[in-house]
């Protein structure tokens, strides 16, 4: 009985010892089930052990409660990049976003997430999205290469977030669209539909001498 109870408690100590070398799934896990307060880099595992996708590493922003904690994924294209085109009309040029932990491990992570959103921004001058037309000249791309024709903080298609609390100009619905020839402006806000995030692909049109 003695070498049972010994076995009992050394089976327990392996199978805690395990336990603990397994990868938390979230962000979240890591706040809630290991008292982790500390922001910074993290591995996690969306999918679990058992899960086809490996583990890897993601910045973690840990809050005052679970509800502030972020997981934050880094990809090729986070600072402006100046957009022009040695042809014109629409999406004629192309932005594809590389993300440092690829396309496979972001949508476990989404997956595995309550809520996700991703943010998005043009500063424009001479060129629009041009929803309104029926023949946008501007958009992004889902992550399985859907053309998504609306933009960031747009509560429904062809619209971008200003149309929900009032662009420079009434009649349009995204700033953009409304900004004379040579003068600049702004479109910008977040993107928030799960089974679109994230962003694979930016295109731009008529950017041609703008």
């Amino acid at each position: 009985m003695a070498n049972a109870r010994r076995e009992d408690r050394e089976g327990r100590h392996e199978e805690n010892k395990l336990c603990s070398q397994r990868n938390r799934k979230t962000c979240l896990d890591l706040y809630t089930l290991d008292n982790i307060r500390q922001s910074g880099y993290y591995t996690i595992d969306p999918d679990g052990s058992d899960g086809p996708i490996t583990a890897f590493t993601v910045y973690c922003r840990m809050g005052r409660s679970q509800d502030d904690v972020v997981t934050i994924v880094h990809h090729d294209s986070e600072e402006s990049i100046f957009v022009r085109s040695n042809r014109d009309g629409p999406g004629s040029y192309s932005r594809i976003l590389v993300y440092f932990i690829g396309m496979d491990k972001i949508k476990a992570l989404t997956n595995a997430s309550r809520y996700c959103r991703q943010e998005i921004s043009w500063n424009c001058v001479g060129t629009g999205f041009h929803f309104d037309s029926g023949k946008p000249s501007s958009w992004w791309v889902s992550w399985d290469g859907k053309p998504q024709y609306m933009w960031g903080g747009a509560k429904r298609n062809n619209t971008c977030g200003c149309a929900g609390y009032g662009c420079k100009n009434p009649n349009f619905t995204c700033n953009c669209d409304s900004a004379p020839r040579f003068s600049w402006d702004k479109d910008e806000g977040y993107l928030e539909d799960k089974e679109t995030l994230p962003i694979s692909e930016v295109r731009f049109g008529f950017t041609f001498k703008t």
